[in-house]
């Protein structure tokens, strides 16, 4: 199967392959994989690295349109592992809707946290849920990983500790997932995704003072 292919289904990349598709093109394309998902490189520490299907054909297409050849890469036991759920032990996470945002945000739970992942300056322009905090998915990907204090020194808060439910959001849905994955990943086992984030809250919000 070619590594094509392989993004058919969602695949965990081992630290050796990204070793080796280090090796196998340049530095340029592997920034190319970088820019696509922060994410992807982010737990390389860890030992695998969860790579969406839909970021890898874009990559590889970048990739091959350029000249790097991702497309020699195949899949194998030492190069590309198939994903599922239960190997990893990552439970899914809890999907909201605006009414229990609402809720969270006008009348705080002690073990449950908003987050929004959209970067400071979305943040400072559009505004933001009331009581959520900003951890931007997109610069700091590896953000749940800091120690408490590199975490503190960093964003300014204490870093939302493992035994509290996280609740993503960002502008429309899509980066949101991809940092609740990571957060599990972080070993965030309680974790929470409002698909419709940031453009679903304006719109309900809008509704209510008419």
């Amino acid at each position: 199967m070619s590594f094509l292919q392989a993004t058919r289904s969602s695949w965990r990349m081992t630290a050796s392959a990204a070793t080796e598709l280090l090796l196998q093109s340049s530095s340029s394309a592997a920034r190319t994989l970088t820019r696509r998902s922060p994410a992807a490189f982010a737990s390389l520490s860890r030992g695998f690295v969860s790579v969406p299907p839909t970021t890898l054909s874009s990559a590889v297409g970048r990739g091959n349109a350029a000249g790097y050849g991702f497309d020699k890469l195949r899949t194998g036991s030492s190069v590309f592992k198939r994903f599922e759920s239960s190997e990893s032990g990552i439970q899914p996470p809890v999907q909201y809707e605006y009414k229990a945002i609402k809720e969270l945000s006008e009348n705080p739970h002690p073990d449950k946290i908003l987050v929004d992942v959209r970067e400071p300056i979305e943040v400072h322009r559009e505004g933001f849920i009331p009581t959520a905090i900003n951890i931007p998915y997109k610069s700091a990907p590896e953000a749940l990983s800091l120690s408490d204090d590199e975490f503190e020194y960093r964003f300014g808060f204490e870093k939302p500790s493992k035994d509290k439910e996280l609740v993503f959001y960002c502008l429309g849905g899509v980066r949101c997932d991809y940092a609740q994955q990571i957060a599990g990943e972080f070993g965030y086992q309680k974790r929470g995704n409002y698909a419709g984030s940031w453009e679903d809250w304006v719109a309900n919000e809008k509704k209510e003072r008419i």
